[in-house]
């Protein structure tokens, strides 16, 4: 398997949609959007490759579910065979050292550089990976451009030499492990971090209640749920119009996913600590 870390807002969401053909994680300008161990599946002939897209470190809130998200990712980092440590083009400093204390030592590190595609003066891209290698024994230093891209076929046939031979542990036609109703709360929290403002989405759960499906249409019912009261007048707005914007922008990107009219209802509900429950906690781990 294959584990891409990194600091936020290097492009790990990206790359993952992008090597799997299908949109499985969130994307945002946000920092440490993602909160769980997101599988994604490549199949090729003859090749499989599974990846897992982690939350990144944790360190804007101190919680119980934070600590969860943080050992979700050494978990993921211990049972690799190859880590992918992304970082941004031209950029690199001391925290991206502590990014890669956790990984164990038998485990090979590719540098994948990303954003290629911003430097206008490309003939900075091979001193600055003279300078970085010499920070940490990598495996591989691979640039690429997950946007546009670019670079990742060389990538994937660089990560083959890394892996074991053997049968394919998935189905060859599936490409992630979650199910719709996943995809569902992923795409609210998505929209909540488009339309909210710096603190709140980070504090905001989302749970399918209920599917009723019909052959050309899903009613689904969905909570979302906020750590305190104040929270929940700011969720749905005046007049209830941040609240409607949320769902109509989550509704579009529901129906573009499964190619089906959706209904789509939306609650807003308190529940004081809630990043501190086990129940929730179980969600993240899984």
């Amino acid at each position: 398997s294959v584990t891409l870390i990194g600091r936020p807002n290097v492009g790990k969401s990206t790359l993952l949609n992008v090597l799997i053909s299908e949109k499985l994680s969130i994307v945002s300008r946000r920092p440490q959007t993602t909160r769980h161990r997101i599988l994604g599946i490549l199949n090729e002939p003859g090749l499989q490759i599974a990846f897992y897209d982690t939350p990144g470190f944790q360190h804007k809130f101190r919680n119980k579910m934070n600590v969860v998200m943080n050992r979700t990712v050494r978990n993921c980092m211990n049972n690799a065979n190859v880590v992918l440590f992304i970082i941004d083009a031209l950029k690199w400093d001391v925290s991206d050292l502590k990014q890669l204390e956790g990984v164990p030592e038998q485990v090979n590190v590719f540098l994948v550089i990303n954003k290629i595609d911003l430097i206008d003066n490309k003939n900075l891209i091979l001193p600055f990976i003279d300078s970085v290698k010499t920070n940490y024994n990598f495996s591989e230093i691979v640039p690429i451009s997950a946007l546009r891209n670019n670079g990742l076929k060389p990538l994937i046939n660089l990560i083959t030499n890394y892996l074991d031979i053997g049968e394919p542990i998935f189905d060859i036609n599936c490409k992630t492990n979650r199910d719709k109703n996943f995809y569902i709360c992923e795409f609210i929290r998505e929209k909540l971090y488009l339309f909210l403002g710096e603190e709140i989405p980070y504090k905001c759960g989302v749970v399918v209640e209920k599917i009723d499906e019909f052959d050309k249409l899903s009613k689904i019912k969905v909570s979302i749920i906020v750590d305190q009261k104040n929270h929940k007048g700011i969720v749905i707005g005046k007049n209830g119009e941040m609240l409607k914007k949320i769902v109509s922008s989550a509704r579009l990107s529901i129906e573009k996913k499964f190619l089906k009219k959706i209904f789509l209802e939306v609650w807003v509900k308190v529940h004081v600590g809630w990043v501190d429950g086990d129940a929730n906690l179980r969600d993240l781990m899984s």
